[in-house]
C-alpha cells in the first residue's frame, strides 16, 4: 500500500497497517450461521434452480424449476435488499421450461438465462427478463440439427467481450456430445464447438474467461483419447480453438463438477465428484500455463462426493458443497490455496446443491434442492465469520481513518495500545455491527505520539 506522506511524522500509520494485515491468518470458523429466507411450499414453486445472484439494484434473482400458472413450468423470482420476496416471471413452454442454471445480469440490465426444455423443439431455450418481469426467448436450440445446434443448455452464461454471451448444452452438435455456443444480447447465435469424444464429452459446467483472454471448461463424458475415468479440462479461444489441458485418469479426479474457479491470478480451482487418493473427490488447479496439479483428496472426514463449482471468498479460501456423512446430511467445507480440507458445518434433512454466490454484505447465498419448512427447497444465506481484512487507511489533518472488510451482522472493536512493550490493549470503540460488507472507523490522534490498532472479532 503507497500512502505520500512523511515517514517520520506518520509513523504509526505504517504500524497499523503492518499489524491489522497480520491478522488474516486468525481462524474464524466457529460461528457458521445459516439463515433460511425462503422456503417453498410446491404449491408456489419447488425447486431452485440455482443460487441467486445479486443484481445492480441490491436485490436477489433466481429461478425455480417448478411453480407458476402455466403448469409449473418454472418461475423468476427477486428478494429485495429489505428481504421481500416476489415472483416476477412465470415460463409457459414455449418461452422455456425448467429454468435451472445462475442467471446473469448484463449491461442493459436484464437477466439473462437458459431453461433445460421448451422453446420451439423442447431442447431448451435462452431468454431474458426484465425487472419487471417482461420475458423474452431469445433462442430456441435446434439439437444435432443447423442453425442452432444444441440440446439441454448445461451452463449458466457467462460475459466474453465484444458484447458476446457465452455458455454450453451437454447434448446436441454434430455429434450429439454437447456444444459450446456464443450470443449476442441482440440474439445473434453462433455456435463454436462440436464435442467429438477426442477434445471433451458432455460438457456440464459454466466457462471462466482467464486473464490471458482464454476460456477454460470441463467435460464430464467418456472421451475417446482415455478409457481409465471420465472427464477434462479445455482450453478455448474466442474464435472456438479448442484444446485438451488434462485428462482425468482415476488417480488424478473422476467426473468433474460444474467448471472452474479464478483466483484472478491466472491459476483455476475445481473439484472432481470421484477420483483422488481415496476416490472420495478431488480439488485440482490448472494454471494459464496449462499445468495441472491436485491440490487436495476427500477422504471422508473432510468430505466426499464434492459437487458445484467452488466459491472464492474474501478471506483468500474456497468454499464448496460435499455429501454428508448421512444419506440426508450436506457438508459445507473450505479449501485453502495450498490445500488443507476443512468441513465448517453440517446440516441435516437440506440437500443444499449449486454454488454459493458472494454477495457485496460479505455473505454467501446458496440455494437448497430440498429441504426448508416444507421439503421443496429454500434459498439461504451463509454467514461465515472471517477475520478482518485490512482495505485502506488515510490521514485526516489529527484523524486516521482504518477501514477493513467485514460480514453483514458480524460484531467488531477496534482496539488500541500505547506500548507494545506492556502490551496492554483498550477498547477505542464499543462494538460495532456490519451493517455491509465493510466498515470505515475515525481515531484522533497526536502526530508526537505512537499508537498501535487492532480490530478484535467477536464470536
Amino acid at each position: 500500500m503507497n500512502i505520500a506522506c512523511n515517514k517520520s511524522q506518520y509513523k504509526h500509520i505504517y504500524i497499523i497497517a503492518v499489524y491489522i494485515l497480520l491478522m488474516l491468518g486468525y481462524n474464524a470458523n466457529a460461528g457458521v450461521i445459516i439463515t433460511n429466507l425462503v422456503s417453498f411450499s410446491g404449491t408456489n414453486a419447488a425447486i431452485p434452480g440455482a443460487a441467486p445472484i445479486q443484481g445492480k439494484d441490491g436485490s436477489y434473482y433466481g429461478v425455480t424449476v417448478f411453480g407458476g400458472p402455466h403448469q409449473h413450468q418454472g418461475t423468476v423470482y427477486r428478494i429485495t435488499s429489505d428481504g421481500m420476496f416476489e415472483y416476477i416471471a412465470y415460463f409457459d413452454g414455449l418461452k422455456g421450461r425448467y429454468p435451472h442454471k445462475m442467471l446473469l445480469e448484463g449491461i442493459d440490465n436484464k437477466f439473462y438465462g437458459v431453461t433445460a426444455e421448451g422453446g420451439d423443439h423442447n431442447m431448451g431455450v435462452i431468454f431474458n427478463v426484465t425487472t419487471n418481469g417482461i420475458i423474452k426467448r431469445m433462442l430456441s436450440f435446434t439439437g444435432t440439427n443447423s442453425p442452432n445446434y444444441g440440446n439441454n443448455p448445461s451452463s449458466s452464461l457467462i460475459n466474453g467481450e465484444n458484447g458476446y454471451l457465452y455458455g454450453t448444452t451437454r447434448e446436441g452438435g454434430k455429434y450429439n456430445m454437447g456444444t459450446i455456443y456464443r450470443i449476442t444480447m441482440d440474439g445473434i447465435f453462433e455456435s463454436l464447438v462440436s464435442f467429438d469424444g477426442t477434445n471433451g464429452n458432455v460438457p456440464i459446467g459454466r466457462l471462466v474467461l482467464g486473464e490471458n483472454r482464454y476460456f477454460y471448461g470441463t467435460t464430464a463424458g467418456q472421451c475417446e483419447n482415455n478409457t481409465n475415468a471420465k472427464g477434462n479440462v479445455y482450453r478455448m479461444s474466442h474464435d472456438g480453438t479448442i484444446s485438451t489441458i488434462c485428462y482425468f485418469n482415476g488417480a488424478n479426479g473422476n467426473i468433474p463438477n460444474e467448471g472452474l474457479t479464478s483466483d484472478g491470478n491466472g491459476n483455476y480451482y475445481g473439484t472432481t465428484r470421484l477420483g483422488g487418493k481415496y476416490d472420495m473427490g478431488t480439488v485440482y488447479k490448472i494454471t494459464n500455463k496449462g499445468e495441472f496439479s491436485t491440490v487436495a483428496s476427500f477422504n471422508g472426514n473432510n468430505g466426499r462426493q464434492p459437487h458445484g463449482m467452488l466459491t472464492h471468498a474474501w478471506d483468500g479460501n474456497y468454499y464448496g458443497i460435499s455429501v454428508g456423512r448421512a444419506f440426508d446430511e450436506t457438508e459445507v467445507y473450505k479449501v485453502t490455496p495450498d490445500g488443507i480440507i476443512e468441513v465448517i458445518v453440517y446440516i441435516d434433512g437440506t440437500a443444499m446443491s449449486h454454488t454459493f454466490t458472494l454477495s457485496s454484505d460479505g455473505n454467501m447465498y446458496g440455494a437448497a434442492s430440498h429441504g426448508g419448512i416444507y421439503g421443496k427447497g429454500c434459498i439461504y444465506k451463509m454467514s461465515i465469520p472471517i477475520a478482518p481484512i485490512f482495505k485502506s487507511l488515510s490521514k485526516i489533518e489529527k484523524s486516521v481513518i482504518m477501514t477493513w472488510k467485514s460480514v453483514t451482522g458480524q460484531k467488531y472493536i477496534l482496539q488500541e495500545c500505547l506500548n507494545m512493550g506492556q502490551n496492554t490493549w483498550t477498547d477505542a470503540t464499543g462494538i460495532i455491527t456490519a451493517t455491509n460488507g465493510h466498515i470505515s472507523v475515525s481515531q484522533s490522534i497526536d502526530n508526537d505520539s505512537s499508537r498501535y490498532y487492532r480490530v478484535k472479532m467477536l464470536q
